[in-house]
């Protein structure tokens, strides 16, 4: 499985979303939010936000996916992917 980094270089929140479900679909909350947790790369931005979230963002999976789709929204992130394809093939 691909780590989130939360840069938005080459990364699509709802395909990272989606596999993460896909894969934790029959589990119990806790156990989807420890995946969750492992399926962000160490020392990135995206560990660094979940290090920083409160605590009742966290304590279940669905309010852990809210606060993710509001730190990064997917239309942001294909926008600052456009952006970065159009200044490497400049």
């Amino acid at each position: 499985a691909t780590l989130f980094i939360g840069d938005g270089i080459g990364e699509n929140t709802k395909d990272f979303l989606k596999a993460i479900r896909r894969h934790v679909l029959l589990w119990e909350d806790d156990k989807k939010l420890e995946y969750f947790e492992l399926s962000l790369k160490s020392g990135s931005l995206a560990e660094s936000w979940y290090n920083k979230l409160p605590a009742a963002e966290k304590n279940t999976f669905e309010n852990l996916v809210t606060a993710f789709q509001k730190q990064w929204p997917q239309e942001e992130m294909e926008e600052k992917e456009r952006g970065e394809r159009g200044r490497r093939n400049l």
